[in-house]
């Protein structure tokens, strides 16, 4: 009857006949029928275009190689981040994991290979991780994992385990060890630094010597120390 206030294409979740649920988009307009005055309602299913749209979201948001969140979005969340911690005064726990010498290995035993192993740790993290964690791979070698929803004490409980279970992550491609070499170093997201690219810097800021493995074979693990600021 007033179907000025219905202006433009509304969605609604709505049930069919058989009860299933799906995405209906709903449109109404007056019309003048027989000399009256009415509302013509068109109602139409918009559940494959939902699907498509929720596939090109997911497909914005991940890496490719890994199915991790990508650069693009981890920075959206660690400037949200950044801003409830200037605006709370609440801390968040920022981890970085590189493979070093990435490049390297790359020429040694191939692109593909350093797919696969990309892949390994990749699930390795996703083992470590939670729905309140945000994993995305960042660099060529290099995952961020932004610790949301967690106090100091589970912060730092989640840094111990993952050095210690990085440790043991082995390698092998054509039935040979590939040595790895994993930086791991973490930050504090306090709302003191607001510049997010300062933020990875830090937790890839890696000296290769203090990293190497101490032996060939074996995956060498350690914090990662920051280079000093200019």
């Amino acid at each position: 009857r007033k179907p000025h206030s219905h202006e433009g294409a509304q969605e609604f979740l709505a049930l069919d006949s058989d009860g299933r649920s799906f995405a209906a988009e709903i449109a109404m307009s007056p019309i003048h029928l027989g000399g009256e005055s009415c509302v013509q309602i068109f109602v139409r299913d918009v559940s494959k275009r939902k699907a498509l749209e929720v596939k090109l979201q997911y497909l914005h948001q991940r890496d490719a190689l890994t199915g991790t969140f990508n650069r693009p979005y981890f920075m959206q969340e660690l400037a949200l981040t950044i801003e409830l911690a200037e605006k709370n005064k609440t801390a968040t726990g920022l981890v970085g994991v590189e493979i070093l010498g990435l490049k390297g290995l790359n020429q040694s035993v191939g692109h593909a290979a350093c797919d696969r192993m990309l892949m390994s740790i990749t699930r390795h993290l996703r083992e470590h991780t939670d729905k309140n964690h945000v994993l995305a791979r960042t660099g060529g070698g290099q995952f961020s994992i932004l610790l949301g929803g967690k106090n100091e004490h589970e912060n730092r409980k989640f840094i111990e385990t993952i050095r210690a279970s990085t440790a043991t992550v082995n390698f092998k491609e054509a039935g040979n060890d590939i040595p790895l070499s994993i930086a791991i170093n973490h930050v504090t997201v306090d709302g003191s630094i607001t510049d997010r690219e300062k933020l990875l810097y830090r937790i890839f800021a890696a000296d290769p010597q203090e990293t190497a493995p101490a032996r060939a074979g074996k995956t060498g693990v350690a914090a990662s120390k920051p280079a000093p600021e200019a």
